[in-house]
């Protein structure tokens, strides 16, 4: 072990040491480690995040419910994992979207989400979504006045539902989902998103000249696709979140730190038991902040399907 920096100084790590600690890092949260039999499951991951999601309530263009906290997705601190966190606004955005669309297929193009504060284990949170419809060739701020003053579409265009049938397709929409199921004891333990989202990583590297590079090789396997086969986003973004705070670390010198935002484009959809480059590098790097991009593409053909960017925040050491 290299001897403690002195007092006021940061601690500069040379490459070797910093690619042993990230590996360590990575190792800590459990990749590599295998999956119980019931969480490979087709789907499982739908399964744990929305056995959280209890009651759900929609009126009009608004979608609300309650999120319990378990320790299945909390993290070493106790508290909300950030991806548990994103893919909660997937599935609540998505039936929100679905009570004002009239239930038509869609697919999740970008989600941007901030991290305020935290939510701790056992405790409940109020989870709502709004729906702004954007009106054709009119600013955002505009659309959703423009929207208000729309009339029923002429035949042959979409289906204009009433607020009561909207709010009965989009509690059938949370049924399907599985709001409210149980899940099995082994999804119970302790930080079992963890490492239902670590289990899928593996071949993890660092390179750290010229500047940190964390990389790893994600394995869509059927416990984290979604009903059409494809990886998940909330998965997507978990994973982002993981790999990105290993290059940060990288960075850093093992530096206790908490994701404060993240945004994410779905590109393009990653298959059924297809292995996705994930790789994540330093964009910038502050005194108390860092902020990395991660890029997922498809190992065979290289095609880029995700990209996020993560900003994380140095905790402040206490002086005595």
């Amino acid at each position: 072990m290299p001897p403690p920096p002195p007092e006021g100084k940061r601690q500069k790590l040379s490459g070797a040491e910093s690619r042993e600690r990230t590996l360590r890092f990575f190792q800590g949260l459990g990749a590599d480690v295998p999956l119980p039999a019931s969480a490979e499951r087709s789907d499982a991951y739908s399964a744990l995040v929305r056995a959280l999601l209890s009651p759900a309530a929609v009126s009009a263009s608004r979608v609300s419910c309650t999120l319990t906290i378990s320790p299945a997705v909390a993290n070493q601190y106790n508290t909300l994992h950030g991806g548990a966190v994103a893919a909660v606004a997937e599935a609540v955005g998505m039936a929100c979207a679905r009570a004002a669309a009239g239930d038509k297929e869609m697919f999740l193009g970008e989600l941007s989400t901030a991290y305020l504060a935290a939510a701790r284990l056992n405790g409940g949170l109020a989870t709502a979504a709004a729906n702004y419809p954007r009106a054709a060739g009119l600013p955002e701020q505009q659309a959703t006045q423009a929207g208000e003053r729309m009339q029923p579409p002429p035949e042959g265009e979409p289906q204009r539902l009433s607020p009561a049938e909207s709010r009965a397709r989009t509690l059938a929409f949370f049924r399907a989902l599985g709001a409210d199921a149980r899940l099995p004891a082994s999804a119970e333990l302790p930080d079992a998103y963890s490492a239902l989202v670590h289990a899928i990583l593996s071949s993890a590297a660092v390179s750290a000249s010229p500047a940190p590079r964390v990389s790893c090789t994600l394995t869509v396997s059927p416990a984290v696709t979604n009903a059409y086969n494809t990886l998940h986003g909330g998965a997507v973004a978990a994973v982002s979140e993981a790999v990105g705070m290993a290059c940060a670390r990288a960075a850093t010198g093992d530096k206790e730190m908490f994701l404060g935002e993240l945004s994410t484009a779905y590109l393009a959809a990653a298959r059924l038991d297809s292995e996705v480059d994930v790789e994540a590098q330093i964009l910038r790097k502050g005194r108390s902040v860092v902020v990395t991009t991660i890029e997922f593409r498809l190992k065979d053909t290289k095609k880029l399907c995700y990209t996020s960017r993560a900003t994380f925040y140095i905790m402040p050491v206490a002086s005595l």
